[in-house]
């Protein structure tokens, strides 16, 4: 635990380092990427785009796995077949390659990952385990058993954070999706 809460600790305290310095160096042409902001023939930003890439490329297989265990437990019960497991693996691979041939801006993945899952994991998701994990079953605690008011709510609450973020994303990005800026006034002015 005092392992896990250290290496979290310093990879917050090196983020924020490096999203302040960025800013403090670019101001308000800081891009989604701040390697966007560096010249290709920078050498210290291709060492960094390597690192990154490398990262990438050595950490998406351990994340992919534990994705697709969590999918396969989610949508199906009992010991798993190799059939489903080859399945899982192309559709999820599918999921994830597809979008990222055809999306360049960062800024439009990182918006809606953001808003959607972002208030998932912190209002949603928590509410709801607590809620089963006390009451059993979602449906007896919204019939009022005690103490279900907070968790409710932040369910509630946490929905609310993602429809309005959703909104707030798709407004700052709707010329991606062909949306004219008409039709976007009409859609995120209300």
């Amino acid at each position: 635990m005092a392992s896990t809460a250290s290496g979290l600790a310093m990879c917050f305290v090196l983020y924020c380092a490096m999203a302040v310095c960025g800013y403090l160096h670019f101001g308000g042409r800081t891009e989604a990427d701040i390697l966007n902001n560096f010249s290709t023939s920078d050498q210290l930003a291709v060492g960094a785009r390597l690192a990154l890439g490398t990262t990438i490329v050595f950490s998406y297989p351990l994340v992919f796995n534990k994705v697709r265990g969590a999918a396969d437990a989610l949508l199906f019960r009992g010991e798993g077949t190799r059939g489903r497991h080859y399945l899982l693996t192309l559709l999820l691979n599918v999921a994830v390659i597809l979008p990222g041939a055809y999306i360049e801006d960062l800024s439009l993945v990182l918006s809606f990952n953001g808003a959607i899952f972002g208030s998932l994991i912190c209002y949603c998701i928590p509410a709801v385990v607590y809620l089963c994990g006390r009451h059993q079953t979602w449906g007896k605690a919204v019939r009022g058993c005690p103490g279900s008011a907070p968790p409710v709510f932040c369910v509630l609450f946490g929905l609310a954070v993602l429809g309005f973020g959703t909104l707030q994303s798709f407004c700052a990005h709707h010329a991606q999706f062909g949306v004219s800026d008409a039709a976007a006034r009409r859609v995120c002015a209300a």
